[in-house]
């Protein structure tokens, strides 16, 4: 069984992630071939969501969720 865990997000990021992966899937999955300016944001966006993802100091008991610095919680399941 998999450990759940907690994500620390700004809505920022969260929105710069949900655009990433939709690209990525139309990339791999409808063979959509971007342009190399469209690379490079992808690429820029990916290093900014690494930034700007924390992980908590301790792991949460239950649930896998993602907490926002702004008013929506969003939960993610694998």
């Amino acid at each position: 069984m998999h450990r759940k865990k907690e994500i620390i997000a700004p809505n920022e990021t969260l929105n710069r992630l949900s655009k990433l992966l939709q690209t990525s899937d139309l990339v791999k999955f409808a063979k959509m071939k971007p342009l190399s300016e469209e690379i490079e944001e992808d690429r820029k966006d990916a290093g900014y969501i690494v930034d700007n993802i924390k992980k908590p100091a301790s792991e949460p008991s239950k649930g896998d969720s993602v907490k926002t610095q702004g008013k929506n919680k969003n939960e993610v399941k694998p």
